[in-house]
């Protein structure tokens, strides 16, 4: 009798303890596996690793930190920028800005720190023995894999690539090659797979479902089967910076100012969290952290990057988590007047881009919109004149609006093969490569 009560109890513990282990699993992240996917999709500037969490610093240029959840034993790790931040085992991975987005890895304690590949790395993903990452080359962005020691570098698919998601063998992603549509791809570079006809951005895969941002239908969230069946609204919301986390969908409402909301995975129970405007959401455990920020017209956001906040899941207990601060002198703690002079100049410097940018974007919008009938060269001379003096950032509704513009040149049985080649050129001269664009007779 106390043999089958030993069998029965031990049968019992092993249940419990698959059970809980199982409950650990967090959506988009599992044992063996780095930053969630949706805090990838936000620069992934925050993870966490047992009771630690793991940061880019903005109170002390942005550098890698470390610290406990409660905020104690700060400690800084090294004088990287790091964004895409994976925490696994004694490691951390992430896309160095200090040297052009190139991949490291440095202990926790900040030693034996390696550079990994000489690629402009974004979006990277650390799973098992690989790191997965858009590499950005000319044109655009390619799907690349390479071992966690550097070695074994693999391009997936040929097309271009606008962010991605693994999951299992397969990776899911907007392909910018064709319009954005999604498609999957094996890992092994084999069945690349069209799985839907929208313009799709933001995707991040929970269980069979691949959720996404319908650019071609309002923002809003859309979710559709890995197999591309079953293709379902999730909300009516203008949908920003989307972060799945414990069967809620988080976002920046820009229906609503970029407030924060969230909503059930199948759409209901749709809740405003703040008042405040919000970007680059990364969730840990029960707290959203995010940049705040100020809409900004007809281009969106613009976000505060020199302040970081967090709130609870449930849109209580909001606070300044960090500051960027003006250095003070060694030994004086007075503020150094030369760092002041810079940071207004940068700030000055800042505020004129943001203005070029603005004004280009409604010169460019007048430009399409005013268009009646065939084009012609004077036309065509116009709009190569406007873009090269005005300030284009890379930026998929910027891309999208300049595509239709050279579409629409390019289509013109009025307007010269030169012209159409010389606005081709000044386009690739200014760094900006869109897809899918031919001369038409």
């Amino acid at each position: 009798m106390n043999k089958k009560l030993t069998i029965t109890f031990l049968l019992f513990f092993l249940i419990s303890s698959m059970f809980c282990s199982f409950n650990k699993v967090v959506y988009g992240q599992v044992n063996g596996q780095g930053n969630t996917r949706s805090n990838i999709l936000n620069l992934g500037y925050i993870d966490k690793e047992s009771d630690w969490i793991y940061y880019s610093n903005i109170a002390d240029e942005s550098r890698l930190y470390k610290c406990r959840f409660n905020g104690e034993d700060e400690t800084k790790i090294c004088d990287d920028i790091p964004n895409y931040i994976n925490v696994i085992g004694e490691w951390i991975y992430y896309s160095n800005v200090k040297d052009n987005f190139k991949i490291y890895k440095v202990k926790k304690d900040g030693t034996e720190k390696v550079k990994l590949n000489n690629d402009s790395s974004f979006w990277i993903y650390v799973t098992g023995d690989w790191i997965y990452y858009a590499n950005r080359v000319s044109d655009g962005q390619e799907l690349y894999k390479i071992k966690i020691d550097g070695s074994e570098k693999t391009k997936i698919t040929k097309n271009k690539i606008y962010g991605f998601a693994i999951k299992g063998d397969w990776a899911y992603y907007s392909n910018e090659s064709d319009k954005h549509k999604i498609y999957k791809v094996k890992l092994d570079g084999s069945q690349d797979i069209k799985l839907n006809n929208d313009e799709s951005f933001l995707i991040d895969i929970v269980g069979n479902d691949v959720y996404y941002q319908n650019y071609s239908k309002g923002k809003k969230i859309y979710k559709i089967g890995i197999n591309g069946q079953n293709n379902t609204k999730i909300n009516d919301d203008n949908s920003q910076f989307i972060n799945i986390s414990n069967d809620w969908i988080y976002y920046a409402n820009e229906s609503d100012d970029f407030k924060l909301y969230k909503i059930k995975m199948d759409g209901t129970n749709k809740i405003k969290l703040s008042e405040e405007c919000g970007g680059e959401l990364n969730i840990i455990d029960d707290y959203i952290y995010y940049w705040g920020g100020i809409k900004d017209g007809a281009n969106g956001i613009k976000l505060d990057s020199t302040k970081l906040f967090r709130i609870k899941n449930d849109g209580t207990s909001k606070e300044v988590v960090k500051i960027a601060k003006v250095k003070e002198e060694s030994g004086e703690g007075e503020v150094n007047i030369s760092t002041i002079i810079i940071t207004l100049l940068i700030v000055a410097v800042g505020t004129c881009l943001e203005i070029w940018k603005m004004i280009s974007i409604r010169n460019i919008n007048k430009f399409i919109n005013g268009i009646h009938g065939e084009l012609t060269n004077e036309d065509a001379k116009k709009y190569i004149a406007l873009i090269k003096k005005s300030r284009i950032v890379k930026r998929s509704d910027i891309y999208k609006l300049l595509r239709k513009g050279v579409q629409l040149i390019n289509s013109s049985y009025k307007i010269d093969d030169e012209l159409k080649e010389e606005l081709k050129n000044t386009l690739v001269k200014r760094g900006i490569h869109l897809s899918n664009i031919t001369n038409k007779k």
